[in-house]
């Protein structure tokens, strides 16, 4: 005992020992580093007040405003990007489902999807048709809730592609099961097709767009798929409809009252515009009258747009930048929202102020879209997201005038490149058309239809026009480029009528290409001066115009090394007497500009970085988290940055800006949850008025047409059916007071409650009051338009099927044994 006592003591003793001797080593090291830095500070005068020396320029008043109003989020995108999944979906309130976050809730969720595919082989077996369309539907609309809860624990979890997989392939069944169903009972088939068209065009866009731009930092490898999920959901919500319709004017109404239901804010148009372009895109079998069908509906989408932004009761200026934050802060951009901006610039009636910023927010959307994917590190993944959002998979005209011009606004040369590749395979595609004389027909009509589009404002015979259709020319033989010779003069026709009407001509013909300026000036030799008051100055408007969208171009660049390349490509590619031009009538010094705006990105960067520090501490402080999205992208609409709304699913992450911070609203704006809202109360919509309006009947749950357009053809020869549910069970929350689109109820409104697309009324030429020219170098195209073969195939319809009648099938009321699993959790 007594020589453990001795051992514990000389223990403690040498402990001791240790740390003293390491406490004098300390401060002897600390003595010397002190007399060191004493010794080389000694003939270092002190000089106060003198700014230490860095690379960073000064930040100027006017580039700290500017970031500082790009940094303002938009109300309107929160609203409209926002989604009660459940209540949407109709699910219970408390649904809460199981996901594979973990082992445990892995195996959960197998056992789950055992017993989901248990009861819908026994509903396969003994159900009906509609049973089983119903039950199928069901397990999508809880996936979609799963996918998204998932993506919020573990956005990096590979399971969140297999459980939207599996959604998709539900949702594909559950339209396939449209064509049983009305062969039975034709008025469900209209119901159940615009249930599932509602949720596949305006609910679950939504949640795939908020993922695309959350998985972009933390899993980009799954953004080429979740964009292809999206276009093929928005494919079946589009067939159903088509599917089950009775006729054009059926599929039209449904596909405007499913929108209008939907429109949240005064631009939701736009919204829906772009929706239906990129279901249209991915339905390339549609007969010609359900593709006018598309096109109506797009068109009459975006005239709610000009209408409500008439009527909103603020200055032409602030319309503008409310309606500029709203399109570049909604999620899920892509080249087919710049196509719609485009039409919206062709055929809104809206002051040249207005019209000009549209052309400034094309600018921005492809400036974000080029930072998103440049964002990529991985190079197949690079590649992979350019052709999914830089591509059209059905492409017209209009398409390459739009790629065209998207490729003037990328700085980045690969996907200049990669865009240019998809330019040519979708030329290749269309002009395969010419070649088959069974396509004759069809290519007669696509070209009546993009006459038709010139001639109404929805496309715009720009410099992008002419280039795209000088294009196909080269590509035809003599006789198959009357087609082309015909479309160039509609060009310049509407052209010569715009000159004369509308006040706005020159913002809407003007491109941001200086190099486009030539392509204006051969245009110019094509028309008769006399014919036309102020010729040369209605030309020389255009081009000044020409030169102030190439200064936004570069003001609106956000990235240092962007305007470096725009400057090289710039020298490369713009003629010099095109240069010379610019110099010498507006006042451009190419060299100072180009350096001014290199100087400007650099100071915009640097204080961004400084903004970012300020919300991420404020954000930590508030929510005891970090902030949300760290990935490369910095401004607003660019990978990783939050907006309210933009957080998705069941419980969403906060998003970096919220609502309750201590923020004035500007003068004509009010706080709402989302933030600074303009007053605008959406009417109540009447779906009875509306379809007795338009000369249908109202069935108490879809708006039925009978014996209009019986021959319209349909999807690959379908169609019998008529309108859609008005699903009345919905909250009327989703829907809150003082937003969404102003769109009146019939009774209100006796032209029309959902107004068909016109040119703007101001530009409308009376009879006798312009007479066009009969020169041989501008002349009317006469007749209708012919395809180089004189035999048109002739198309039959082929009948119907009609199933037996005595398949078997359980009672109306049937339902599966209790013994079955639930699978609701």
């Amino acid at each position: 005992m007594v020589l453990s006592m001795f051992w514990r003591r000389f223990a403690w003793q040498l402990v001791v020992l240790v740390a003293g001797v390491l406490i004098l080593s300390l401060i002897f090291w600390a003595g010397l580093v002190s007399a060191q830095e004493q010794e080389f500070t000694a003939d270092v005068p002190v000089v106060e007040n003198v700014p230490v020396a860095s690379d960073q320029p000064v930040v100027s008043e006017e580039v700290k405003a500017e970031v500082e109003a790009d940094l303002a989020p938009s109300a309107d995108a929160a609203k409209e990007s926002s989604v009660d999944l459940k209540a949407e979906l109709d699910l219970p309130a408390d649904f809460d489902p199981v996901v594979p976050n973990n082992f445990f809730n892995s195996v959960r969720y197998a056992g789950k999807k055992f017993g989901r595919n248990l009861k819908e082989g026994f509903y396969n077996t003994f159900a009906s048709e509609e049973s089983q369309a119903q039950l199928i539907k069901n397990h999508a609309d809880m996936e979609l809730v799963e996918a998204t809860k998932l993506a919020n624990l573990d956005p990096g979890s590979g399971k969140v592609i297999d459980i939207l997989d599996k959604y998709q392939s539900h949702v594909e069944q559950a339209k396939d099961k449209i064509e049983g169903i009305k062969n039975e009972d034709p008025g469900f088939a209209k119901e159940f097709s615009a249930e599932l068209a509602e949720d596949s065009l305006f609910v679950a866009p939504k949640v795939f767009d908020n993922m695309q731009d959350a998985l972009l930092n933390a899993n980009p490898g799954a953004v080429p798929q979740i964009l292809r999920f999206k276009d093929e959901v928005l494919a079946a919500g589009g067939e159903s409809v088509v599917a089950a319709a009775s006729n054009e004017t059926e599929a039209a109404e449904t596909f405007k009252i499913i929108a209008q239901k939907n429109f949240k804010t005064p631009f939701s148009g736009l919204a829906a515009a772009d929706i239906f372009a990129q279901t249209q895109q991915n339905l390339p079998n549609l007969s010609s009258g359900f593709h006018g069908v598309f096109d109506q509906v797009i068109s009459t989408s975006l005239s709610t747009v000009q209408e409500n932004l008439q009527n909103l009761d603020v200055d032409d200026e602030a319309k503008a930048v409310i309606f500029q934050k709203y399109v570049e802060q909604l999620p899920g951009q892509s080249v087919s929202r710049m196509k719609m901006v485009d039409q919206f610039k062709g055929q809104a009636d809206l002051p040249p102020f207005m019209i000009a910023k549209m052309q400034e927010i094309k600018a921005r959307l492809a400036e974000n879209l080029s930072e998103r994917i440049e964002s990529v590190v991985d190079a197949e993944v690079r590649k992979a997201m350019t052709e999914g959002l830089m591509q059209f998979k059905n492409p017209s005209i209009q398409d390459f005038k739009v790629l065209s011009e998207a490729a003037d606004l990328m700085p980045s040369n690969e996907i200049r490149q990669q865009i240019a590749k998809k330019h040519d395979e979708g030329v290749q595609k269309f002009l395969t058309k010419f070649g088959d004389d069974a396509n004759a027909r069809t290519v007669t009509e696509e070209f009546q239809a993009i006459t038709k589009k010139v001639q109404s404002g929805e496309i715009m015979p720009d410099a992008n026009f002419f280039k795209t259709l000088d294009g196909l020319k080269q590509k035809l033989s003599p006789d198959q480029q009357q087609f082309i010779n015909e479309m160039e003069q509609t060009g310049r026709n509407e052209m010569a009528s715009r000159f004369k009407d509308d006040p706005a001509f020159a913002q809407r013909f003007a491109t941001f290409n200086p190099a486009d300026t030539a392509i204006l000036d051969q245009v110019k030799q094509q028309f008769d001066p006399s014919q036309i008051p102020n010729f040369n100055q209605k030309f020389a408007e255009i081009e000044k115009n020409q030169a102030e969208n190439f200064r936004k171009f570069l003001d609106v660049q956000n990235n240092f090394e962007n305007v470096r390349k725009l400057e090289t490509r710039f020298q490369a590619e713009v003629p010099e007497e095109v240069k010379q031009k610019f110099e010498r009538s507006y006042q451009f010094d190419f060299a100072t500009d180009f350096a001014k705006q290199a100087e400007k990105t650099q100071q915009k960067e640097q204080f961004f970085q400084q903004k970012r520090q300020e919300m991420e501490q404020q954000f930590r402080e508030k929510f005891g988290e970090e902030f949300p999205g760290q990935g490369q992208g910095s401004f607003p609409g660019q990978p990783g940055f939050g907006f309210p709304g933009q957080g998705f699913g069941v419980g969403g992450t906060p998003s970096a800006f919220q609502a309750d911070q201590n923020i004035t609203c500007p003068a004509g704006t009010s706080k709402s949850e989302f933030g600074c809202e303009v007053p605008f109360e959406k009417s109540q919509f009447d779906p009875s008025a509306f379809c007795t309006q338009k000369g249908g009947n109202w069935t108490g749950t879809f708006c039925e047409f009978k014996n209009q357009n019986q021959q319209g053809g349909g999807f690959e020869g379908r169609g019998e059916g008529s309108q859609p549910q008005q699903r009345g069970d919905r909250p009327e929350s989703n829907f809150p007071s003082g937003s969404g689109t102003q769109l009146q109820p019939p009774d209100e409104r006796p032209s029309q409650a959902f107004p068909e697309t016109t040119r703007p009324s101001n530009r409308i030429p009376q009879p006798g009051e312009f007479t066009r020219p009969t020169e041989p170098n501008f002349q009317q195209p006469t007749g209708e338009f012919k395809p180089p073969t004189s035999e048109q195939p002739s198309f039959q319809q082929p009948p119907s099927f009609q199933p037996p009648s005595d398949i078997l099938k359980p009672p109306e009321n049937f339902q599966p044994p209790a013994t079955f699993p639930d699978t609701n959790q």
